[in-house]
């Protein structure tokens, strides 16, 4: 969710007062828009609904161009008959926008901006499905000393979560936490430190090094079993991995391509030396951590400079649904999805920078995400 506050107003952040306009036209604006031509807003993606009280509060409901949903709340001022502002403030920075305003009829609404692009909308019922989908969460804090290591996965197995802190690996139980133990690093090659998926008791670990497209695998007595470079032959794909996940039978891999310059994901057989079973070319600009659950796929993703949780087409790539992160993890960063006991889990953790005291505060957790 994106909070919004007015651009203008006194040091305390409050809305300047807006001049008399026509008491009917705050009336008339009042009620649900939906856009059905041109685009008049800049940098919010498209505008599909607008919902507008009469005492100047508002929605706008958007979609970034690979399907993204996102509801940015609004503040919105009739400077006189024929102009207003709406006010936006989000993670990238505060933006108010004017526009002339005309009704050509009851059910339209005309919003010009000042380069004289022109957006229409009319009069709806509903919203329909252009809202993103709401999550209900449960946080488990950690220990400062087992903080997340910025390249660690989440994964899960029947007995618990897993994933890589300064000290080792660390093995969480959300029903008990006072179950959860840790377990020493593998030592072997001092780069392959951080979980990335599990298959039965076997790590998958990323160096966090170069480009970040090597895995290794080790058993549970830390011996090298596998490994591959996706740049090398017979895969040739130059990934930066940013997750992965084993699937009962193939490992899956995912992030940013070099070789093709987008975001993808990678079916591999690893049975000997991997090779490709299946890509997927993603449309969402970026991911920082993906698992199947029942057969459904979900990952991390980023629209309007905040994290996001979407569901993908697990053959085309496609955006299917956006889900709304809860406010309580909005000053946190999220890495890395996990599924334990029917349950999908991920990582927060707030990285630095002074602009939210609150979020400084905040310790390192599990976050349990019920509703995908």
């Amino acid at each position: 969710m994106v909070l919004l506050a007015m651009g203008c107003g006194d040091a305390a952040g409050t809305p300047d007062a807006a001049p008399d306009a026509s008491p009917t036209a705050a009336a008339r604006l009042a009620g649900t828009w939906a856009a059905t031509s041109g685009a008049a807003f800049k940098n919010i993606g498209e505008l599909r609904f607008a919902v507008f009280t009469a005492e100047g509060a508002g929605s706008l409901y958007v979609r970034s161009s690979s399907g993204i949903k996102a509801e940015l709340p609004a503040l919105y001022a009739l400077l006189d008959e024929r102009v207003l502002t709406i006010a936006t403030t989000r993670d990238g920075g505060d933006q108010s926008e004017f526009f002339r305003y005309a009704f050509p009829d009851d059910n339209t609404l005309e919003l010009t901006n000042i380069v004289g692009e022109t957006q229409r909308l009319t009069r709806a019922d509903a919203i329909g499905d252009a809202a993103p989908k709401t999550l209900t969460l449960r946080t488990y804090d950690l220990e400062e000393q087992y903080k997340p290591q910025y390249w660690s996965g989440l994964v899960g197995d029947a007995t618990g979560l897993w994933f890589s802190f300064e000290g080792g690996y660390r093995h969480f139980v959300p029903e008990n936490p006072a179950e959860s133990t840790t377990r020493a690093y593998a030592g072997t090659t001092g780069q392959y430190e951080y979980i990335s998926a599990i298959e039965g008791t076997a790590f998958w670990l990323t160096c966090g090094c170069g480009n970040n497209a090597y895995m290794s695998r080790y058993n549970e007595a830390w011996s090298q079993t596998g490994g591959f470079d996706l740049g090398d032959e017979p895969i040739s794909t130059l990934l930066s991995i940013s997750g992965a996940f084993w699937d009962g039978t193939h490992l899956w891999v995912g992030g940013y391509s070099y070789t093709h310059t987008d975001q993808r994901l990678l079916k591999l057989d690893v049975s000997s030396s991997a090779s490709v079973v299946q890509t997927i070319e993603l449309e969402t600009p970026s991911m920082a951590g993906f698992v199947f659950k029942e057969g459904h796929l979900f990952a991390i993703s980023y629209f309007l400079d905040e994290q996001t949780i979407v569901e993908l087409d697990p053959v085309t790539g496609a955006v299917v649904e956006t889900y709304a992160l809860p406010e309580d993890l909005r000053t946190s960063q999220i890495r890395g999805l996990g599924v334990y006991g029917g349950e999908v889990y991920t990582l927060a953790v707030y990285d630095g920078g002074d602009s939210d005291l609150r979020a400084m505060e905040l310790p390192p957790r599990v976050a349990k995400l019920s509703g995908l």
